[in-house]
């Protein structure tokens, strides 16, 4: 396509828009239909396919499932009456998607006043094929009806719930029902394919296709935007310069209309569309809006560096013209590869069928074909399209689409671009787009934004490319390659992402954090350090903390102008705060206000936007891998951030019996503690003795494990994590006072096992599960005061958990050292239902004890050396630590849960290393373990150096443990 001036075409039908400023525009305001002309922004080009059927449709037929908007353009437009070019208010119909889908446009359309228009279907690709016996129908007897054009959104949702790019189903639909299907490459051009599809829609029903992910909601400037006076005196221009006929063939009545079209518009579209080398021997073969820009972009690079490489966009799939196809390919090509979509079922893709039955239908036999199959699933970047390039050049019988060595890629242009992640309710989550309208606002630019929403990672994170270059510069479409500076706004989203990956040698990234500069060090994600550290030399990275630049408390609105002033520093911005305070500004809000909120955080940021320093001890962290972009499942934010957890059921014992017994029907399985996030063993007591005399007030006991029959393996300086139980004595009594049963059976929601429930008796629950004799916290007293039903009890209780009873909490908590139980007890009015309980209490946490032990002198045992915890609180009861009193009483024989901790206490490398180790009462335990080491080490003829070992206690008569190794 040619940029051209509309004027030239379609006299006095454009406008004038003297006095207004470019820069007025609020580039995400849906304009009217009216004001949809000319140079400007559009937030998707789905608007400008909804403006063409505006214009020329009596009546417009939606299927909201899946698209981006239910609230559409047309439906905005209608509802506050808005007449289109045809003199009336189109009637916009929201219909449902399921079997017979399009039965009710069939029916509309043969009672139709209005012949000469066609009628308009939004709908995305599920849609279109649940249409396809109404379509079938309508292609039959088409003179009998309206002309319908449907505007199909290329999109799908896969089995993750995220969303695919799905054009293969409205290919096939078209090429089964005989269709006509066209395919938008980008914004630029989708009003001008829009018409030209319902002009097409005069002779076929006609599939108008573009992607659905990224098209459909990608920020974009359009140059030449025709008014909807000018698209229905265009449709009917071109419609009368073609003579009736009555020919069956559709081809050259299609190819007279894009004629005609080219004709009155100065365009140049055609069925296929060639770009690359003139003299090529290897061409691809494309369709699709990323797939065609990208291929094209890349295969113009190798052509003007002298590679033999070319493309074919094919625009008009269907009908598919097999003379049109053989003209636009060079005549030296010898292979082709064809990068066709498919389904999981397919063994080829419908367009390297038809590629193949067009060169057959030559007679040619010295052409090779390759199928380059790629599912919905498959997205594309420069990088993966120069890899797949670089592949069929080589003359690869399979291609692959993950580069062997992945690079940044090397395409060189002279537009800026721009990454921003942030969690999509932070307030600073608006950046991007105000950095947009800000660079939007400026004559001498362009930009394109576009927004990816990922509710699954981290609750709900945004991800925006912001590209900018010169005006009239043609910005690239798919995903950002690589970013001159990435600016990441919650740093716990390194936990999930690669946020280093895309960043361009010498790039910046800007990290917008609380964290002070002295607990960078530990507190930064690991994988962000490491990511970091491996970039060091080619990496600029600074923090900006929004209270030091002028933000007024915590969520303060000022946060996301202080990011934004400090990416607008990063990246040379002259200081005119007042265009910056002016678009600030919302309605109702003082200017001058904003301006002094804005020159001050302006004044701060040089001394605020500070460079990060990158430690030498990043070197030791593990890489990891992570994607480094997310795969969009939403089109705005998450609004379920704590989406409500199942609840645990009460039942009976016949539901797991049955479960048991039957076990594939139910999906059953045997998991050891599934609700623990640790891979965990069962061993068995071999010694649980006591070092203390009897008649000393400290229990300290040795306990040995036996491993036999499990694969535990541990080494030396590591912990042993014990799942202990409570005192089933107190568990009988506790359920007793609080009437529960507890043979009854209870199904828990398996949190590491999605979509499972964990079934035990209310008896094991308590015993295994719930630390019901634990200390709670502050919140505990809160979340139980929703429970009480004595309003005394309600005030106290929520007295308890707020700051006006911190003096009493924390004597409750540390001196009277109550449990749940306790408070439980103490407001007998506050008894929340079993599950309730399950949600407000707490799991047991493992306690983790330094193994006594050496594996390699003990290969079946794990040794540990305990001291039980006991005490009396002011009222003169016996408490226990849990876990310690668990251990104590554990008869030989009796079964543990067990899991391994790993530590980074290790002995020296070198054997000749001194050692000098010092432990204080227990403290011995990993010390014993490091000596029986040594000497087995000595025992096998080894050299090793000194050890010394110092050992402290309170009495050395009572406490001299392991008097003998």
């Amino acid at each position: 396509m040619v940029d051209v001036e509309m004027t030239d075409a379609f006299p006095n039908t454009m406008g004038s828009s003297e006095g207004q400023s470019e820069g007025a525009q609020r580039i995400y305001e849906l304009p009217t239909l009216q004001e949809l002309e000319g140079k400007r922004y559009v937030s998707g080009a789905g608007i400008l396919s909804q403006q063409v059927a505006y214009s020329l449709s009596s009546t417009i037929f939606q299927y909201p499932d899946g698209l981006p908007d239910h609230e559409s353009a047309a439906a905005t437009w209608a509802k506050s009456g808005q007449v289109n070019s045809l003199d009336l208010v189109p009637d916009v119909r929201q219909l449902e998607t399921r079997s017979g889908a399009g039965s009710f446009v069939l029916g509309h359309s043969t009672n139709a006043d209005i012949k000469s228009y066609p009628d308009s279907v939004f709908a995305a690709s599920a849609t279109v094929a649940a249409m396809q016996p109404v379509l079938n129908q309508l292609v039959r007897n088409y003179g009998a009806f309206k002309p319908l054009v449907t505007h199909v959104s290329a999109l799908d949702v896969d089995s993750d719930a995220s969303f695919v790019t799905d054009y293969v189903t409205p290919l096939r639909v078209a090429r089964d029902a005989g269709l006509a299907a066209v395919v938008s490459k980008s914004s630029d051009e989708t009003q001008h394919i829009a018409l030209l599809a319902s002009l097409f829609s005069t002779v076929l029903p006609t599939l108008h296709i573009s992607d659905g992910i990224r098209l459909a909601k990608e920020l974009n400037e359009v140059a030449n935007i025709l008014p909807a006076s000018a698209v229905r005196q265009l449709f009917d221009t071109v419609r009368q310069s073609i003579p009736a006929t009555t020919k069956a063939d559709a081809i050259p009545q299609l190819t007279n209309l894009l004629a005609s079209f080219n004709a009155s518009l100065n365009t140049q579209f055609s069925f296929f569309e060639y770009s690359g080398n003139p003299s090529a021997q290897t061409v691809l073969v494309v369709l699709g809006s990323a797939e065609a820009s990208l291929a094209t972009s890349v295969v113009d690079n190798l052509a003007s560096q002298g590679v033999s490489v070319g493309v074919v966009n094919v625009r008009i799939y269907q009908p598919f013209s097999d003379a049109d196809f053989l003209v636009t390919l060079p005549r030296t090509t010898q292979r082709i590869a064809v990068l066709g979509q498919v389904h999981s079922n397919d063994s080829r893709s419908i367009l390297y069928e038809d590629v193949l039955a067009a060169v057959a239908s030559t007679g040619a036999t010295g052409v090779d074909i390759l199928d380059v199959k790629y599912s919905t699933e498959q997205t594309f970047s420069s990088e993966t399209v120069s890899w797949i390039v670089q592949q069929v050049l080589g003359g690869a019988k399979e291609v692959t689409f993950t580069p062997e060595n992945p690079s940044l890629p090397t395409v060189n242009d002279s537009v800026k671009k721009y990454v921003f992640w942030d969690l999509d309710d932070s307030v600073s989550s608006v950046t991007a787009r105000k950095v947009a309208q800000h660079l939007a606002s400026e004559p001498q630019s362009t930009i394109s934004l576009n927004e990816t929403y990922d509710n699954f990672s981290q609750a709900g994170i945004l991800y925006s490319e912001l590209q900018s270059g010169q005006a009239g510069t043609t910005l690239p479409s798919g995903p950002i390659d690589v970013a001159d500076v990435v600016v990441v706004g919650d740093v716990a989203i390194a936990n999930s992402f690669d946020v280093v990956r895309r960043i361009a040698p010498a790039g910046k990234l800007l990290l917008k954090t609380s964290i002070k500069p002295e607990d960078l060090e530990k507190k930064l994600p690991a994988s962000l350090r490491s990511a970091i550290y491996a970039r060091r030399g080619d990496l600029e990275v600074y923090t900006i903390n929004p209270k030091d630049a002028g933000q007024v408390g915590e969520g303060d609105v000022a946060e996301n102008l202080v990011l934004e002033l400090a990416f607008l520093k990063l990246v040379g911005w002259q200081n005119d705060v007042a265009s910056i305070a002016r678009e600030a500004c919302s309605s109702g809000t003082a200017y001058e206000t904003i301006l002094a909120a804005v020159t001050k955080i302006q004044e701060n940021i040089d001394v605020s936007l500070q460079p990060l320093t990158v430690a030498d001890s990043w070197a030791e962290l593990e890489a990891t891998s992570l994607p480094s972009i997310p795969r969009g499942n939403a089109y705005g934010p998450n609004p379920e951030k704590e989406p409500k957890e199942p609840e645990a059921k009460v039942g009976s014992w016949h539901i797991p019996a049955q479960q048991i017994m039957f076990r594939e029907s139910h999906d059953f399985q045997n998991v050891l503690r599934p609700e623990l996030p640790t891979k965990n063993w069962t061993v068995r007591v071999q010694e649980n003795k006591r070092l203390t005399p009897l008649t000393y007030d400290r229990n300290i006991f040795h306990i040995d494990f036996d491993l036999t029959g499990t694969d535990l393996k541990y080494s030396i300086g590591e912990a042993l994590g014990i799942h202990g139980q409570n005192d089933e004595e107190q568990v009988e009594s506790f359920l007793t006072w609080y009437g529960l049963d507890p043979e009854a059976v209870i199904s828990v929601p398996g949190k590491e096992y999605p979509g499972y429930y964990e079934s035990k008796t209310i008896r094991q629950l308590f015993v295994q599960n719930l630390d019901i004799f634990g200390k709670p916290p502050k919140k505990f007293y809160e979340a139980l005061s929703e429970f009480a039903t004595d309003e005394k009890e309600k005030m106290r209780l929520s007295a308890l958990g707020g700051s006006a009873g911190a003096v009493e909490f924390k004597r409750r908590s540390e001196v009277e050292t109550l449990t749940f139980a306790d408070i439980l007890e103490e407001f007998p009015s506050a008894k929340p239902s079993l599950p309730d309980l399950i949600r407000i209490v707490p799991p047991i946490k493992r306690r983790e004890y330094s193994i006594a032990s050496s594996q390699q002198v003990h290969p079946t045992s794990v040794h540990l050396l305990v001291v039980e915890v006991n005490w009396r609180d002011e009222k003169n009861r016996d408490r226990y630590g849990q876990c310690t009193r668990y251990l104590s009483r554990l008869p030989v024989g009796a079964k543990v849960t067990v899991s391994v901790k790993p530590s980074v206490m290790k002995l020296p490398a070198d054997d000749m290393t001194p050692i000098i180790m010092a432990g204080l009462g227990t403290g011995l335990a990993p010390f014993r373990a490091f000596v029986q080491e040594r000497a087995l080490q000595k025992s096998l003829g080894r050299e090793i150096g000194p050890v010394f070992l110092y050992m402290g206690s309170r009495h050395q008569r009572e406490e001299y443990l392991y008097l003998i190794f």
